[in-house]
């Protein structure tokens, strides 16, 4: 019986059989046939494996750690858009890393963002996946390192670090400086409406000093108001008070005056007379502008309660006209409290208010404080009020209202502040961020974040020159006034600091956004790349 190789089939020679030309023939057409069919096969195999768009390649580096080389098989004829590839190098790279493929030349490895690669980045013996994107290899995982919960980010060390340290990254504001030409000869204090719409300066120079703009989108000053009749020379704007369209103002003149705004116009409502031997000093207007309040030199407060165009002053306030001279007041978003500085401002009566009654419900002071209260805010949801204070050892004091009326203390993180002396300060719209001036100090804004009942300082950040004024025209945009009659505008943006968690008592702050290993040593102020823990 004839036999037959397995593959091909070819028959075996049994030593009896006659060979003719003709069986040799087909014997090596079988053959034929065969490595034809092999060869495809083998072609086809060869060409998945050199698609590196669809399978990306992986390889272990060689090279120096400037300049990564790679040998692929199937060799690449080219290096297309989208050819990928996973590197495992075999040393820490340098900057301005580079990725050599079969010699098809030095193609430069960047972030995903597009950024180069500073010097550490790329650590030995760790994965790290690419894709060619135009004249470079991008990283093809959005920089993250293929190693599970890390990703590389950057952060400016804020101490002194040494490789290998464990640190804390902590999202910190930032000031930038809008480039606008800066309102000159006007400064000293300001105030913005409570609609957001109006933002004023004032100050204590002599003359009718004072500017008065309308807020357009995105922050920015458009119409400029003015005062009718214009003030006379010795009516100087001592504080002022916005609502709505309403101004109301003291004067240095000892007068107060009440205007209304129409168009791109203030005219005077009302010049109200004060007692004999007496003078008006702050005015401050009701977040719903039913009331303004009004302090006196000499002691005593006289509330008015606003109809229309007409203010009513409330005769049965005893408890306010008894508590003496004061010049800090505020009233709650909400319209349920009002809080006056005590005459010596180290300390506060909080009043309860129901209808045109004010009730004190609570009186608050400090033991042995040598500074005073100078400006009271609140938070837009009326949950807190801050309470700024001229002294570095008192101060600033958060407060909440309980339903009984009573102040109860809050706690702040002031781990990375500086600069606690205040003058002056404002609260963001959205109640996330308040600022201060930082008092005998030459050009410094004190930051803290508001994150629901945690309250935490930042770092303090410098500014050109000594702040008088603080207004917020939207949560990313806060107008500073200066003593040398200058307004600057800066938008608040932010950056990632880290620093080892040994400075902090605890592991964590209230404001980290996470641990991160140090990958390389460096000083404080400078920019380094880390390993974050997700």
């Amino acid at each position: 019986m004839p036999q037959e190789t397995d593959r091909l089939k070819l028959p075996l020679p049994l030593g009896n059989e006659n060979v003719t030309r003709e069986s040799i023939n087909g014997i090596f057409e079988k053959i034929d046939a065969g490595v034809a069919t092999e060869k495809s096969l083998n072609d086809v195999r060869l060409s998945i494996l050199s698609d590196y768009i669809r399978q990306p390649a992986y390889a272990v580096t060689t090279g120096v750690a400037s300049a990564y080389i790679v040998t692929l098989y199937p060799t690449p004829d080219m290096l297309p858009d989208g050819f990928g590839i996973t590197i495992v190098p075999h040393v820490t790279n340098e900057t301005g890393v580079t990725l050599n493929i079969n010699g098809l030349g030095a193609v430069p490895l960047r972030k995903q963002n597009g950024t180069p690669y500073a010097s550490g980045d790329l650590l030995k013996g760790k994965p790290y996946s690419f894709r060619r994107v135009g004249q470079d290899f991008l990283a093809d995982n959005g920089e993250q390192e293929v190693i599970n919960r890390t990703t590389r980010v950057e952060v400016e060390y804020n101490a002194d670090v040494k490789k290998g340290d464990v640190l804390e990254i902590v999202s910190i504001p930032t000031l930038s400086k809008v480039e606008t030409d800066p309102i000159v000869n006007q400064g000293g204090y300001s105030q913005v409406s409570n609609d957001r719409k109006t933002f004023m300066t004032y100050g204590f120079y002599s003359g009718p000093f004072y500017g008065l703009y309308g807020i357009g989108e995105n922050g920015s000053l458009s119409t400029s108001y003015n005062i009718l009749p214009p003030l006379a020379s010795s009516e100087t704007i001592a504080e002022a008070s916005l609502w709505g369209n309403y101004l109301a103002v003291t004067l240095y003149a000892w007068k107060f005056a009440i205007y209304k705004r129409s168009g791109a116009t203030y005219t005077r409502l009302a010049n109200l007379s004060v007692p004999p031997d007496d003078s008006y000093q702050v005015p401050c207007f009701s977040e719903d502008g039913n009331f303004l309040a009004v302090s006196t030199a000499r002691g005593g407060w006289y509330i008015y309660n606003r109809t229309g165009d007409n203010f009513n002053k409330l005769e049965d306030n005893n408890d306010i006209l008894s508590i003496g001279h004061s010049s800090k007041m505020r009233f709650s978003p909400d319209g349920k409290f009002f809080i006056i500085a005590r005459n010596n401002r180290q300390g506060f009566y909080l009043f309860s208010i129901t209808g045109n009654t004010f009730l004190r419900t609570h009186s608050w002071d400090w033991t042995g404080a040598d500074g005073t209260i100078s400006d009271i805010r609140f938070t837009p949801d009326s949950r807190y009020f801050v309470l700024l204070t001229s002294s570095a050892d008192n101060g600033p004091y958060v407060f909440s209202i309980s339903n009984e009326g009573r102040a109860v203390r809050a706690q702040i993180d002031t781990t990375l502040a500086k600069y606690m002396k205040s003058y002056r300060g404002d609260i963001s719209p959205n109640g996330r961020m308040m600022i201060w001036d930082a008092v005998n100090s030459t050009g410094v804004a004190q930051i803290m974040n508001i994150n629901g009942s945690k309250f935490n300082v930042f770092p303090a950040i410098k500014t050109p020159s000594y702040i008088t004024g603080i207004s917020f025209l939207t949560d990313e945009l806060v107008a500073l006034t200066h003593s040398e009659q200058r307004v600057t505008f800066y938008r608040i943006g932010s950056k990632r600091v880290a620093q080892p968690v040994l400075k902090y008592d605890s592991l964590l702050s209230a404001m980290s956004s996470g641990l991160a290993y140090a990958l390389s040593e460096g000083k404080a102020g400078e920019i380094h790349t880390v390993m974050q823990i997700l």
